[in-house]
């Protein structure tokens, strides 16, 4: 990966921290489709599969935004 997709993944991981922080009810837990979201994206972000991380955080904007 060039230093360009690693720093875009890792804004992505980030941002996926942010969902995570805000999406954790008071029992701390996370929904089981978000985890699997998450799964899917730290897999994305170690490849250069940048289209499916993009369209995959769309996604996700629609659906918690």
């Amino acid at each position: 990966m060039d230093g360009v997709n690693r720093k875009t993944a890792l804004n992505k991981r980030l941002k996926i921290d942010f969902y995570e922080k805000r999406l954790r009810g008071s029992n701390g837990h996370l929904c089981g489709k978000l985890k699997v979201m998450i799964k899917y994206l730290d897999k994305c972000c170690e490849s250069t599969g940048q289209k499916l991380i993009d369209s995959n955080f769309q996604k996700i904007d629609s659906i918690f935004f």
